[in-house]
């Protein structure tokens, strides 16, 4: 094979490769934006529900669990929010009723650190799934709503990216702070759960049987 010959295939395959990330960018970014308005629907359903005239911030797992923090005096507002199967609210509490654990008031020192989260200036251009270096877990969307209604710091992205897509001290206190709601929500359906089965509390008690 001549020189001419060589020169002439590598130009084909560098153009062929260059066109296939071109295509597979263009693939990834309209999956990335379909999800992103499948949960912004879903999100902008639930906050329907709640018409104050305030910023809210809102951050779920899965389009499943919400947390979300609404601007308020003196203090602001948090709520759980859990989905079932279909979609319809399982579970809706005001955080801010319920009695602080220990954990819970460290996790505010967080939510401190994070600084103005309902400043529109607060948020920078998010990172797109396509330009993120790690991304593993579950899959996330966040959401700052102005008084307006106007989004800010939108992404939908798995729950660990790097780099982090928002301050850190702000995600860090949406995971725990959700994640400690669904420990706590998925504790109490399995209980009842364990207590509609007609078997329930009968198993220790053959074991115990045979144990003599």
């Amino acid at each position: 094979m001549n020189m001419t010959k060589k020169i002439y295939l590598i130009i084909v395959l560098l153009i062929s490769i260059t066109y296939c990330n071109a295509q597979c960018k263009e693939l990834y970014e309209t999956e990335s934006m379909e999800t992103i308005v499948s949960s912004r629907k879903k999100a902008d359903r639930l906050l329907e529900l709640f018409r104050e005239n305030a910023p809210k911030v809102l951050y779920s797992l899965e389009d499943c669990y919400y947390y979300l923090i609404i601007k308020a005096s003196p203090h602001s507002k948090e709520y759980y929010i859990a989905l079932d199967s279909l979609g319809e609210i399982r579970v809706l509490y005001l955080l801010s009723e319920r009695t602080k654990t220990a954990k819970q008031k460290k996790y505010e020192k967080l939510l401190l650190e994070a600084g103005s989260i309902f400043e529109p200036t607060y948020y920078k251009e998010v990172s797109r799934t396509v330009e993120t270096r790690i991304a593993l877990g579950r899959p996330s969307y966040f959401v700052m709503k102005d008084a307006s209604g106007k989004r800010f710091g939108e992404f939908c992205l798995s729950t660990l990216t790097v780099p982090l897509p928002i301050n850190q001290a702000l995600l860090t206190y949406l995971i725990n702070r959700l994640s400690e709601e669904i420990h706590k929500d998925t504790k109490s359906v399995n209980r009842v759960k364990n207590k509609d089965n007609p078997n329930y509390g009968n198993e220790g008690k053959a074991n115990s049987r045979l144990a003599q």
